[in-house]
């Protein structure tokens, strides 16, 4: 029986590397751990999320895949229903990168060094990196994909306290080495956001011009940013 994920869910499971048990913190419909155990890329996994109703159409899911004895469910804040050491590999995909630092933070008695992560945030990823950065997270691999109508950021990491990788302004915003490699979607994404930030800059010079001198912050941000992109898209342009 195979199970149809999204290209996005895909790219993640093709991120974590084969494992004895995989934690997925937040797993809405299950698909995810569900794919790694029918792949190998998982002997085992674990379930997770803050509210019974994923949990249980999760638990239901993996019944009709007849994988109830490899995959358990769990009702989880975060990391809170995960044992120090019980997962070697985790996942936290699909919601804001403030979010999975919080998590992070909020978990950290359960992580051990050596452990590896697949992380998905869909904002704040500078943030998130920094993040990574400050507290002995080593990112290995990163890759942006497009599925419609949004670009998506999958990092790979592994806990080693006490390293730091001194991540570059621009690293933190496009990702650790993003200048190597296929940059193709990724100067796909810096080329949207620069015509998107563009006209939003646009819109806040109009307003400064009218005397609404309220808007120079978030303009002066704006163009701060529109720099970092313009220099990132010159160097994997070359």
């Amino acid at each position: 029986m195979k199970v149809n994920i999204s290209e996005r869910l895909r790219n993640v499971a093709e991120a974590v590397e084969k494992c004895n048990t995989v934690a997925d913190i937040g797993c809405d419909h299950g698909f995810l751990p569900i794919y790694l155990v029918l792949t190998n890329r998982a002997s085992r996994a674990i379930a997770m999320d803050l509210r019974k109703e994923p949990v249980r159409r999760a638990g239901e899911h993996i019944a009709s895949f007849n994988l109830s004895d490899k995959i358990t469910t769990r009702i989880s804040n975060g990391l809170e229903a995960l044992s120090r050491g019980e997962a070697d590999t985790i996942t936290i995909t699909g919601m804001g990168g403030m979010l999975m630092r919080d998590i992070l933070i909020a978990g950290n008695d359960k992580l051990m060094d050596g452990n590896k992560f697949v992380f998905s945030p869909q904002s704040d990823i500078d943030t998130f990196r920094k993040y990574l950065d400050d507290n002995g997270f080593v990112i290995t691999k990163e890759k942006v994909i497009f599925e419609a109508p949004r670009f998506y950021f999958i990092i790979n990491a592994t806990l080693k306290r006490g390293e730091k990788m001194n991540l570059s302004d621009l690293e933190l915003r496009f990702g650790k080495d993003f200048h190597l490699g296929d940059t193709k979607v990724l100067q796909d994404f810096l080329t949207k956001e620069l015509y998107n930030n563009g006209i939003l800059c646009g819109q806040l010079e109009d307003e400064e011009r009218k005397g609404n001198l309220s808007v120079k912050p978030k303009l002066d941000y704006l163009k701060k940013e529109q720099e970092y992109r313009e220099s990132a898209l010159k160097m994997i342009s070359k």
